[in-house]
C-alpha cells in the first residue's frame, strides 16, 4: 500500500515484526468504525489525549460533529490530493472507494485556488483611455 513519505518514514522508525499480517495497532483491527467503542471514538480519544483539539460543532439534530477527525481526514486528503493533479481514478485507490459518486462526495473545493484561477480572466470590458 503506497504511503504518504512522511507516514511511512514514521512506521518504518517503529518496532517491527517478521510478521508481514501484523496490525500496526493490533488493538483496533477488530473494531467496528461506528459507536462509542469504534475506530472514530478510539481516534478523537487519542487527539484529545495528544492535546489536539477536534473542533467539534453542533450537527443536525443532538449529534455533534468534529470537524477534525478520522472521517474529516478523508476528505481532506482526497481534496487535497486532487488539488495537486491525482486522477479521481488514483484518488479512489488510495482511499478506498469503489464509486466515483461517493468519491465525488468527499471532493470539496478549495475556493482560495478557484479565485486564483479565475483571477487568470482576460478583463471583461476594455479599459477606459
Amino acid at each position: 500500500m503506497p504511503l504518504a513519505p512522511e507516514l511511512e518514514a514514521h512506521l518504518l522508525e517503529l518496532p517491527s515484526t517478521d510478521n508481514p499480517d501484523a496490525f500496526i495497532a493490533p488493538g483496533l483491527a477488530d473494531k467496528d468504525t461506528r459507536g462509542r467503542n469504534g475506530l472514530s471514538a478510539a481516534f478523537k480519544r487519542i487527539m484529545l489525549a495528544a492535546g489536539v483539539d477536534p473542533m467539534e460543532i453542533q450537527g443536525k439534530g443532538k449529534k455533534k460533529f468534529s470537524q477534525l477527525s478520522f472521517h474529516s481526514l478523508r476528505h481532506a486528503c482526497n481534496s487535497l490530493l486532487r488539488d495537486n493533479g491525482v486522477s479521481q481514478e488514483d484518488r479512489m485507490a488510495l482511499i478506498g472507494w469503489k464509486s466515483k459518486d461517493i468519491n465525488a462526495n468527499y471532493t470539496h473545493d478549495n475556493v482560495e485556488k478557484l479565485r486564483e484561477q479565475l483571477a487568470k480572466l482576460p478583463p471583461l470590458l476594455a479599459k477606459k483611455k
